[in-house]
Parts: C-alpha cells; structure tokens; sequence
C-alpha cells in the first residue's frame, strides 16, 4: 500500500490484542458503533489472526484491509488509532500525538499507566465509542501537543503504583 495514497482523514487504524476476548469485544464493539470510515485498516496481534474471529462472530463488521509492519510507518495510515486496551500500542499511540481511543474492558485490566493525554478516550460501549469517533471527527488537527510526557503517566520512578498493585 502507498501510504501518501491512502492516507485520509476518513480512515481509522485498529490494532488487536493477544487476548481473544478482548480483541472480539474490541472488534465487536466498533462494528456496533456505526461509524462510517472510508478505510479501516487492522494491525492484527501476530499471534492471533483476526480474519477468522471477524468473519465467523462479528454481524455487519465494515471492509478493512489488515496490515502489517513497524508500528512506526503503520501510524501513518490514520490519525485516528482504536486500540486494545491490554495492547503496548496504546501507549505508543499517545506518544506519537495520534488520536487513542481505547476499550475498557474487564478481560483487559489493570488500566495502562496512562490517564491524563488530550488525544486518550475510554469508551465502554459502542453508543460511546460512536460518539466519540464522530467527536475526534470533527475535531482532527494535524497535530497534537503534549507539553511533558511525563506529566501524562501516573506513575512515579519507583514504579510506587504498580509495585501496590502486584503486591495484593
């Protein structure tokens, strides 16, 4: 694919997850939300396949073509990036001023360490998910700005947050 042709602002990037439960629902939940893209592109887990998930168990899931690749140069195939929750993406995504929006799911928890980004949205359904697709729509820039990447992680350098959460 040439990514100059193909690059649009009508076109959403969704990158799945190990975890099958989580990728279904994540899948799931975007072909129920209704938004219209002109081109959905999947950058599926390596190690999970989702041609067979889509096409067996999702209704009315829109045409995407998969792709694969560095996440680097796969970035550039949309400003808008949906992601698994449970996925090393979602923080790459924010990092790299994309538009994020994640799933919140119970397959999928704890939450990444990441809570305060102007470009990051939770959704936890598809009327939400709808919504804020077609918010971040209206609103795309060509940039995003991100003062301190640090100020964006709630964790601390001796890691005090997941060092709690692991101990119980």
């Amino acid at each position: 694919i040439d990514i100059q042709k193909t690059q649009s602002r009508k076109s959403i990037l969704i990158t799945t997850s190990i975890n099958p439960i989580e990728t279904k629902e994540l899948l799931e939940v975007f072909a129920l939300s209704d938004v219209k893209f002109e081109n959905v592109y999947i950058k599926e887990h390596p190690n999970l396949p989702v041609k067979l998930i889509i096409d067996s168990l999702i209704v009315k899931f829109p045409n995407y073509e998969i792709v694969s690749g560095p996440m680097s140069k796969i970035f550039e195939y949309s400003d808008i990036i949906y992601t698994a929750n449970g996925s090393s993406v979602l923080l790459e995504s924010v990092m790299n001023k994309k538009y994020t929006v994640s799933l919140v799911s119970l397959s999928s928890l704890p939450m990444p360490a990441i809570d305060r980004a102007p470009n990051l949205y939770f959704v936890n359904n598809a009327e939400n998910l709808s919504k804020t697709l077609n918010e971040i729509n209206l609103k795309i820039k060509t940039s995003i700005s991100l003062d301190d990447k640090k100020s964006y992680l709630y964790t601390d350098e001796d890691l005090t947050l997941w060092r709690d959460f692991l101990s119980k």
